[in-house]
């Protein structure tokens, strides 16, 4: 039941209860085999088990709690003990990395502290999702593409202390760019390292809502540098 709705195919169900708020899931990876990181040669020696706990992506609205069987084996040729490798959590992770990037997700379109409520985890977890979720939407930093219009939204990575700037291509409704920092500065140097800045029509401020980003346009000048405020 549990483990077909999320589609985790790497994890065997031991055993799994649900309770009144919270499902209880006990799991273990399915591999047999290993890779020993010393001598790179295979074994199926296991050594011990211990217990992670772990949280995942909610079902039928209620939190899901994992109990991983996190185990170590031995190498049978040259004999190093190690901890299996984690594909489905991370290391040391207390969370699923699907868990982790529908969390990430969900704070670019809705604000943190809505999202941690929501999923009734830390803010510091979520905006550390936010951080990963743009660095794997970098993959167009650098494109050559330019285009109209602009969204600008700012995101913390160190609690209330530090603030990089998230640059969005709202035609195609995609991550281009991260500056560190925040501020009007950060935005012109960005804008002037742009091979073609005159190509950019408008700039949207807090385009969480994408759909409605018409509502507060900044107007820009032929090197793409903002020149007033207007609205529709």
């Amino acid at each position: 039941m549990y483990l077909s709705s999320i589609r985790m195919p790497q994890l065997r169900i031991l055993k799994q209860k649900e309770l009144e708020g919270h499902f209880e899931v006990s799991v273990i990876n399915r591999r047999g085999e290993v890779t020993c990181p010393r001598c790179g040669r295979v074994t199926t020696k296991e050594h011990d088990r211990g217990q992670q706990l772990k949280q995942d992506r909610r079902l039928r609205d209620k939190v899901v709690f994992l109990t991983l069987m996190k185990r170590r084996f031995r190498c049978l040729w040259c004999g190093k003990v190690f901890t299996e490798p984690d594909e489905v959590f991370g290391s040391r992770r207390r969370s699923s990395c699907k868990f982790r990037e529908y969390l990430g997700q969900e704070a670019l379109h809705q604000t943190v502290k809505r999202t941690a409520q929501k999923e009734d985890v830390s803010e510091g977890l979520v905006r550390r999702c936010v951080a990963e979720e743009v660095e794997r939407r970098l993959g167009a930093r650098g494109a050559t593409e330019i285009p109209e219009f602009i969204g600008l939204d700012e995101f913390s990575v160190s609690g209330r202390r530090l603030y990089h700037t998230t640059i969005c291509n709202l035609v195609k409704r995609e991550v281009m760019e991260v500056v560190e920092g925040q501020g009007r500065q950060k935005v012109e140097e960005y804008l002037d390292s742009l091979s073609s800045p005159e190509i950019v029509k408008g700039m949207a401020y807090g385009y969480r809502n994408m759909d409605n980003f018409r509502l507060r346009i900044l107007a820009t000048n032929s090197k793409g540098t903002g020149a007033c405020f207007h609205t529709y």
